[in-house]
């Protein structure tokens, strides 16, 4: 776990803890079916400070022409710094939003379902009931 400069006590500890605990935890469930930008979404919005973490990511996106987060392919550390913050705010903002919109357990039934059937829009069907590229495009095109 990447915790150099950071000691007992301290709340970036517990934040960067659970963060990297989330993505062993995805690993296990979602396994490769997870694309990076959900791994790095639930990851985020599992480090907890919610209120610190929208306003962030809201201040990331502001203005900017946003990504179609299912079209992402591979590591976002590939893309420009500043396109790589794009899709990081995008991330943790569209499984927040999916967490308040179908609840927090919601998450965990789409990463079970992504390691039984490795596809992400049969998984989002069976978590939220819906298309997630449509929920995703609609909640982003409401910004």
């Amino acid at each position: 776990v990447p915790v150099r400069g950071l000691g007992s006590g301290d709340d970036d500890l517990a934040r960067v803890l659970r963060h990297e605990y989330a993505h062993r935890v995805i690993a296990d469930l979602g396994g490769r079916a997870c694309p990076v930008w959900l791994n790095e979404g639930v990851a985020m919005w599992a480090e907890g400070a919610p209120e610190f973490r929208r306003a962030w990511a809201l201040d990331q996106v502001a203005g900017r022409t946003l990504l179609d987060l299912t079209a992402l392919r591979g590591s976002l550390s590939t893309l420009r710094r500043d396109q790589a913050q794009l899709a990081y705010a995008q991330s943790y903002l569209a499984v927040d939003h999916l967490a308040e919109r179908y609840g927090d357990r919601s998450i965990a039934v789409l990463m079970h379902e992504l390691q039984r059937t490795g596809d992400l829009e049969l998984a989002s069907r069976s978590a939220f009931r819906a298309d997630l590229r449509d929920v995703l495009a609609t909640f982003f095109g409401g910004m």
